[in-house]
């Protein structure tokens, strides 16, 4: 595969030579002294781009075919599949090489890592049991029940990494491990509300001298700047340094370098999201390389989609600055999304995502660049000035948005988004319940509309027993599935309040007076450290955190107001923090 199609690679060397010398020891069956210069090659046991695009080169396949037994060759087959996404052959070869190595806690670790973060977290938490039982010393033993409580922790069930970590010996485990359970621990306090005990707890690991504990100073440096400010981690961290080091996960320090409001090192580490063990989507392989900025004035590029629908819509929002560049726009999104972006777009050519590998698909011949749709801002949005304001980039079926008004009562439509559809204990923090916003709901001034894409059993009980909700679900619609009428829906509403979902995305495309909420906009990384999404014109963010359910409404319902008279009156001022 030419490295041309996938990421921008890192200029050192050394990687690539010592990966090389283990693979010639592996191929002369030389173990010991392979694992050697592979753990070289391997920093923080997960295998860099390169290195892994180069034991592509190198025909992993016949290295396994030779070697089928060989621990080395199933580790890194392992960290391959993990970084390519290959779920398919990733689950084959945990099934064919678990009975080898069930008795090596190496193998185990690595795949139950693979289970928890990107495939069925129970299965991952049965393998690190299976691990635990056959762990004969006590530091091994430690190791894995602190990997067991992280990934706990990752699927959100903190009550249970509690108990783990309270039986865990910290003092007998490796310093990578301690560094593990305290930025896990850490942020179980942080759900708790303890932000300061979340920090001292992260401190100590701060400042000792090891390249390991990159992913460390990035987590401290974000607890830090939750506790004291974002505008002070520099007094702390040094942040040049983080930038410099090719160590730490590349979205973690994305995220970093947003919250500070550092928009160019922000979207400089956000390319190499694709590198992470964390990304969510599947990679693409073109033939075309990947577009890093060069002239596109008479250029075909093809823009791919990734991670969740409102990504999605908030990065759309950069499609036309490539049709001003020159650019012919191929746009390749779910199949909810086609509809919508095709009436949004209608420069472009806008189908349904292809497959994974399409190197010698005949469609994608003619293409001159590609371009995950997450990376735009890299090269659009590098300044806080480079976001329009009050800018609309969807459009919908107006005859429909028409219709949905007709069928009214005439008095102003609110939409609310109170919740999304994926709840978690870190998620649920930055939503409200239905219950409390009830009383405004039912206010007889607005007609109240249901922007909820999916609501819940007793939500729907809660909406049924009250009689003066009416037409409050919209079941013409499903929200879920017909985006394009969901548009309509969302643009028929004078107003949107709601969480940051899908929908008040949407409503941002559509250009539609916002009025947001969540727990703490300091952690908003798209809010670049301004308190407000400029991707969605600028909307000031509500936070929830520290406040009852009724002062937050209270806040909501004058931040609403001020939009409704605002539209009564086109000479009234924008909402302050706009």
């Amino acid at each position: 595969m030419p490295p041309s199609s996938r990421a921008p690679q890192f200029k050192d060397q050394a990687w690539r030579v010592e990966l090389r010398k283990a693979l010639r020891l592996a191929r002369q069956s030389q173990w010991k002294r392979a694992r050697r210069h592979a753990k070289l090659a391997a920093q923080s046991g997960r295998l860099r781009a390169d290195v892994l695009l180069f034991a592509i080169e190198l025909q992993l396949p016949a290295l396994r075919e030779r070697h089928p037994d060989s621990l080395f060759v199933t580790l890194l087959a392992a960290r391959v599949f993990t970084f390519r996404s290959d779920r398919e052959a990733m689950l084959a070869l945990i099934a064919t090489q678990l009975p080898k190595f069930s008795d090596n806690i190496a193998v185990l670790s690595l795949f139950a890592d693979y289970l928890c973060t990107i495939d069925d977290g129970a299965a991952g938490l049965k393998m690190l049991s299976l691990a635990r039982s056959v762990a004969t010393d006590e530091r091994t033993l430690n190791e894995l029940v602190v990997l067991e409580a992280t990934h706990l922790v990752n699927l959100q069930r903190m009550e249970d990494a509690r108990e783990l970590f309270m039986v865990a010996d910290l003092s007998v485990v490796s310093l990578i491990t301690q560094c593990m359970a305290a930025a896990s621990i850490a942020r179980i306090l942080a759900l708790d509300g303890e932000d300061e005990a979340a920090l001292e707890t992260l401190m100590p690991y701060v400042d000792i001298a090891s390249p390991h504990q990159a992913e460390m100073r990035i987590e401290a440096a974000t607890q830090y700047g939750l506790v004291h400010g974002f505008d002070r981690v520099s007094e702390r961290f040094d942040l040049a340094a983080i930038d410099a080091s090719h160590l730490g996960d590349p979205i973690n320090k994305a995220l970093l370098f947003f919250r500070v409001g550092d928009l160019g090192r922000g979207w400089k580490h956000y390319l190499y999201r694709l590198e992470s063990i964390f990304f969510n989507s599947p990679l693409r392989y073109f033939n075309a390389p990947m577009w890093a900025g060069q002239r596109l004035a008479g250029k075909k590029i093809l823009v791919w989609s990734e991670q969740g629908v409102g990504d999605l819509v908030m990065f759309a929002s950069m499609i036309e600055d490539l049709r001003a560049a020159g650019a012919s726009v191929v746009l390749e999104v779910p199949t909810k999304l086609v509809e919508l972006f095709a009436m949004s777009f209608r420069f472009a050519l806008v189908r349904v995502s292809g497959p994974a590998d399409v190197r010698h698909h005949p469609a994608y011949a003619d293409l001159d660049f590609h371009v995950p749709i997450g990376s735009l801002g890299l090269y659009f949005r590098t300044e806080l000035s480079s976001f329009p304001r009050r800018r609309r980039w969807l459009s919908c079926d107006l005859d429909l948005v028409e219709r949905l008004r007709n069928e009214g009562n005439g008095r102003p439509r609110v939409g609310f988004a109170w919740s999304s559809g994926k709840r978690n204990a870190v998620r649920d923090q930055s939503y409200l319940e239905l219950e409390d916003l009830l009383e405004w709901i039912e206010d007889p001034s607005i007609e109240p509309v249901c922007l909820n894409y999916r609501v819940n059993d007793e939500d729907r009980a809660l909406i049924a027993s009250r009689p003066a909700l009416g037409r409050f679900l919209n079941v013409e619609i499903d929200q879920w599935n017909d985006l394009y009428g969901t548009a309509a829906l969302i643009d028929s509403c004078d107003i949107v309040v709601g969480a940051a979902t899908s929908n008040t995305a949407i409503a941002g495309g559509l250009n539609k007076p916002l009025v947001l909420f969540m727990f703490n906009p300091a952690r908003a990384a798209f809010a670049f450290a301004t308190g407000t999404y400029p991707f969605y014109n600028w909307t000031p963010l509500v936070a929830l955190k520290d406040r009852e359910p009724q002062q937050v409404v209270a806040d909501l319902r004058s931040r609403a107001d001020q939009l409704l008279d605002g539209l009564s009156d086109p000479t009234a001022g924008e909402v302050s923090g706009n």
